[in-house]
This record gives structure tokens, C-alpha cells and sequence, in this order.
């Protein structure tokens, strides 16, 4: 791809895999130029346990630069990888989203560390001024226990003068085959800025984006485009086969055999049925919907015990591929790791690519005047194209 001439530099904090990267390395009108992410699978890991910067580079063409951030190097980092004083380009910055996230229950009650790194990135904005700034966490980072810390990047926006616009949009509704609400910061220092909602404003696809669809553009692809697709998956164990062979196909759960096979259920099941209350606890070993969207896809992903991840119709686990699809990665993206879980959490912890594809277009929109359509932002071989519309 031939970029434009006078393509804004792009820098990612906290790139991971590359999933927000992605969609903007996918536009003529950007120009990654330095990434950072310590490729940490928790606090505790050692370094480089995720391999995510090996997936960054092979797809992005950019060795990210490995490094632990937090509240007190982040300004020293930025200046080192923009040494002037005003950043004429995009500062992409998606902290993660652990300790916000109602996944985790105590998140409610506890301000977890990890949360400080978005407070710390809106130092890293009133320093270095990008000319447009992009964030993407859980929807708890604006509506949860713990908002001072988004809040204070809204604060900092407004204190120098920057057009923006917040917000938590269900991605389903933008095309990705998933139920996944997050929260989305687009800013500007000069422009009146745009949101998703204005990208998609008068438009709507003929079909809703649905495991079903998704698997079915999928195979087609699989076709068009010859050995791209990574069907690696891991082998189940010959109980948990049994439990997950026992089943109902597109769309059971091992609730549905709770009282047919109780020799396949294990202690927490049988604890869950006798208190009578399964909550969400009912999608673990649970097969997705052909129907319906996936369920959100997070980075305990890899295990067919961790959530409803099995595959709709087949006896196992959602392949690498297919996993990544309905996280909205085109069929061509090259997963690296020493092992196959590390696969799975990098497709977890990923900003969809089929949605930062869209927020690089709207920045374009933003920047050039000239409103992109489908065609424009529908990323190439994904779960989304234009004749959808």
C-alpha cells in the first residue's frame, strides 16, 4: 500500500498484538511510527510472556519498543519517541482494562493499580499535544467505581481546548459479530471531532453480524484467500470432550444437561444447580449461537471451560482464526507465540481491527473533510464488507 505523501505519524501505547494499530497501518493517510507494550500476560508474568510484540511486528512492520510503562516514566518514554515539543499525529492509547472491567468482581470495591496507567496517560496528552488521540477500555473505565481516572483525561482535553467526544457503543452495532461494549475517546486539537455513531449515520446492514455470518463469510475467504486462515486449536481431554460432545449443538449449555448427564458435570456445576442460581457461570463449556453474536471474547479465551467458546456445531474449542474473526482481525493476520494460549489472550486483550479500521477513517474525516463510505472502511478480508450494505 502506498501511503500518502503527507500521512500523519501514528504512536501506540500499549499496542499489544497491534489490534488498534491495525486499522490505522491499513490507511493510506497513517504512518505507524513507534509502539510500546511490556508483553505481559499479568503483573506477575515474567517479561515477554505474552509474545504480543512478535504479532505487532509481523503484522505492522514495526518492532515495538518493550517496556513496563507507568505513572511516572510515560512522559520520559513519550519524549523519547517525540522529542518535539507538539505531536502533529495520533497518539492511540488503550491502557488495559483489567481492573476496571466488571469481569472481575472486586474491581467494585478495590482501585486497582493497573487503573492509574489512563490518569497517567493524560499527562502523556498534556505534554506532548497530539494533534488527534484515540482510547478504547472497558465500559467501566467511564460509567464504573473507578471514573476519576478517564475523568481526568476529559479534564485535561477540555483544560487545552480539544474538541472531543466519549462514549460506550455496543461494537456489535458497528459490524463486529460480538456482543462487546466498550467505552471509545476520540479527540481533536483542532478539528471539531466525530464519533461512530456519524460514520454509520444513514446507514445499516442488510444482515445482523452473527457467529452464523461471520463463520460463513469465513469459509468463503478461506477459499479467496489460500492458507491464511490459522486453524490451530487446542485438543480436549477425553472428559471434557464427553461433557462437550453431550451438549446441544448452536447454542447449548451444560445446563441443558444438568439433570441427563450429571456424571459429566464438575463439583462447581453440581453447586451451582443446588443453590439454583448458574448466573453467568451457565457459558462456561457453552457453544456459541449461530443466530446471535459471540459473546464478548476475552483473554481467558483459549479454554472451552472459560466461557461460552466452543464452536456452534463441532466437538472443540474455536480455532485461532476462527476466535480472531469474531474479534474482528482480518483472515490474513499472522498470530506469533511459544505457545498456543498466548494466541488466544492476544486476540482477548485486542482492540478489534475491524473497529480501529473505522476510527482510522474517521480521523481521516475528520482531518480531510472528505466523509468515507463502506467501501472506505470495511477492513479487508474481515467479519465486515461492504456488501453487507
Amino acid at each position: 500500500m502506498v501511503r500518502n505523501e503527507n500521512a500523519l505519524p501514528t504512536i501506540d501505547f500499549f499496542s499489544g498484538a497491534g489490534g488498534m494499530s491495525y486499522g490505522f497501518h491499513c490507511h493510506p493517510g497513517f504512518k505507524l511510527v513507534a509502539a510500546v507494550d511490556a508483553e505481559l500476560t499479568k503483573p506477575s508474568a515474567k517479561d515477554q510472556s505474552s509474545d504480543c510484540n512478535k504479532t505487532y511486528f509481523a503484522n505492522c512492520n514495526i518492532h515495538p519498543r518493550n517496556e513496563v510503562l507507568n505513572y511516572e516514566n510515560i512522559l520520559e518514554i513519550g519524549a523519547e519517541l517525540w522529542p518535539n515539543d507538539v505531536f502533529d499525529g495520533v497518539l492511540l492509547a488503550c491502557p488495559p482494562c483489567t481492573d476496571f472491567t466488571r469481569a472481575k468482581p472486586e474491581n467494585h470495591l478495590i482501585d486497582g493499580n493497573r487503573n492509574e496507567l489512563t490518569s497517567a496517560v493524560a499527562n502523556l496528552i498534556f505534554k506532548i499535544r497530539p494533534k488527534y488521540f484515540a482510547y478504547e477500555n472497558a465500559r467501566e473505565a467511564l460509567q464504573g467505581n473507578h471514573a476519576q481516572h478517564l475523568e481526568t483525561i476529559l479534564h485535561v482535553l477540555q483544560s487545552i481546548g480539544y474538541s472531543y467526544k466519549v462514549e460506550i457503543l455496543n461494537l456489535n452495532d458497528f459490524g463486529l459479530p460480538q456482543q462487546r461494549e466498550r467505552v471509545i475517546l476520540i479527540a481533536s486539537r483542532d478539528r471539531e471531532v466525530r464519533n461512530l455513531r456519524d460514520l454509520w449515520q444513514g446507514l445499516s446492514i442488510k444482515t445482523a453480524a452473527t457467529v452464523g455470518g461471520a463463520l460463513e463469510r469465513l469459509s468463503v475467504l478461506d477459499l479467496e484467500v489460500p492458507q491464511s486462515l490459522d486453524k490451530r486449536f487446542p485438543q480436549l481431554t477425553e472428559e471434557v470432550l464427553k461433557r462437550i460432545m453431550a451438549i446441544p449443538k448452536d447454542g447449548g449449555s451444560w445446563t441443558d444437561i444438568a439433570t441427563t448427564h450429571q456424571e459429566l458435570l464438575i463439583p462447581s456445576m453440581k453447586k451451582k444447580i443446588k443453590n439454583g442460581n448458574t448466573g453467568s457461570y451457565g457459558d462456561v463449556y457453552g457453544r456459541m449461537a449461530l443466530k446471535q453474536p459471540a459473546p464478548t471474547i476475552k483473554r481467558e479465551c483459549s479454554h472451552v471451560g472459560n466461557g461460552r467458546y466452543t464452536h456452534p456445531t463441532e466437538n472443540r474449542l474455536l480455532s485461532v482464526g476462527e476466535m480472531a474473526f469474531l474479534q474482528g482481525f482480518p483472515i490474513q493476520f499472522k498470530f506469533a507465540g511459544s505457545q498456543l494460549s498466548n494466541c488466544y489472550r492476544q486476540i482477548g486483550d485486542a482492540v478489534p481491527p475491524l473497529i480501529s479500521h473505522q476510527l482510522a477513517w474517521l480521523i481521516s474525516w475528520v482531518e480531510t473533510g472528505i466523509r468515507p463510505s463502506p467501501r472506505d472502511f470495511c477492513l479487508k478480508n474481515s467479519a465486515l464488507s461492504a456488501e453487507q450494505f
